[in-house]
């Protein structure tokens, strides 16, 4: 009888250990995303420190810093000597998260690699499962591989909404990278069929060139690889795209998605004969035109639907003559 007793309790205790450590393991926080709040160009470099400072990843594991960045006042980078951009995708360094621009400017931006290292982007060069939104920046990039005018080189899921780059962007070395206006490639997704971008109410201006024929150029997008699903809404392009004797394409450079979808995008006749320069992907467009720049006024574009309303009397960032859209 003692010994059947014994037996009962040690199973009592072992079960009360037990949920005891279930109790604690339930109470331990997860890891919290940092909130960061951006005034100066300083705050912007410091912030880029901080995460290209982190230890390297893989491709398969990338080293993220999970941030939730609000950019409270208009910044000037032009004081910025030497900026490279926040992420180091050689050592597979990156942001995810969210980045509020608040519908600030990031004017001044300057970036220049001579190294034939990963992609760069006029703020990120590498993000992964990330929200940027409200945002300007302009600026020029000038690098040896994948250039986007805000992001370089994307993974996993990206939103990207109410986002206008205004940006000259130059490559100069290289086979097989690409430009794009807002994003340079997405590429190397960990999960396949399950990387999802949205791409909405967004712009690129400028003037983009690759020195390589080699190297398509797009409007808004490079290179989409395999593995992702794409969709592109409500967005234009008005730039320049100059290519030795390369591919360009006025929405998307080079197409090998699972899914790729645009809708209600124009972008300015004479950029491109090709809206997608390559493509080998699943593609659907819808709504997709080109407008003169003598057409681009705002009674044409308020004929042509929710998607194109324009504000009275503002032209985009103030220097163009093309008017700005209700969601600029």
């Amino acid at each position: 009888m003692k010994s059947l007793i014994k037996a009962f309790t040690r199973k009592v205790s072992l079960f009360l250990a037990l949920a005891m450590v279930i109790s604690l393991l339930s109470v331990v926080p997860a890891m919290a995303q940092t909130t960061v709040h951006i005034t100066t160009a300083q705050d912007l470099v410091d912030l880029a420190n901080t995460i290209n400072s982190q230890s390297a990843g893989t491709s398969t594991t990338p080293s993220l810093g999970d941030y939730y960045v609000e950019i409270d006042a208009d910044i000037n980078m032009s004081g910025v000597s030497n900026w490279q951009g926040i992420g180091v995708p050689q050592s597979w360094i990156g942001i995810t998260g969210t980045f509020d621009g608040n519908g600030h400017t990031i004017s001044g931006i300057s970036l220049t690699n001579t190294q034939y290292v990963g992609p760069k982007g006029g703020l990120f060069n590498l993000v992964q499962d990330i929200t940027i939104k409200d945002l300007k920046v302009s600026g020029s990039v000038t690098s040896t591989r994948f250039i986007g005018g805000i992001v370089g080189r994307a993974l996993g899921s990206l939103t990207m909404q109410n986002c206008i780059a205004d940006m000259s962007l130059t490559l100069n070395n290289g086979a097989s990278n690409s430009i794009g206006g807002l994003v340079g490639q997405f590429g190397s997704g960990q999960t396949t069929g399950g990387n999802t971008t949205t791409i909405t109410n967004s712009a690129a201006l400028g003037t983009f060139t690759s020195n390589t024929s080699s190297n398509p150029v797009g409007g808004l997008i490079g290179h989409i690889y395999s593995g992702f699903n794409v969709t592109v809404s409500n967005s234009y392009v008005a730039a320049s795209l100059n290519n030795s004797g390369g591919t360009t394409g006025a929405l998307v450079a080079n197409n090998a998605s699972t899914s790729l979808t645009l809708t209600n995008c124009y972008y300015l006749s004479g950029m491109s004969s090709n809206i997608i320069g390559t493509d080998t992907g699943s593609t659907s467009t819808s709504s997709c035109t080109s407008f003169s720049a003598g057409a681009l006024t705002a009674s044409a574009l308020n004929n042509g639907g929710s998607a194109w309303q324009t504000k009275s009397g503002v032209n985009v960032f103030n220097s163009y003559s093309y008017p700005a859209l209700s969601w600029q």
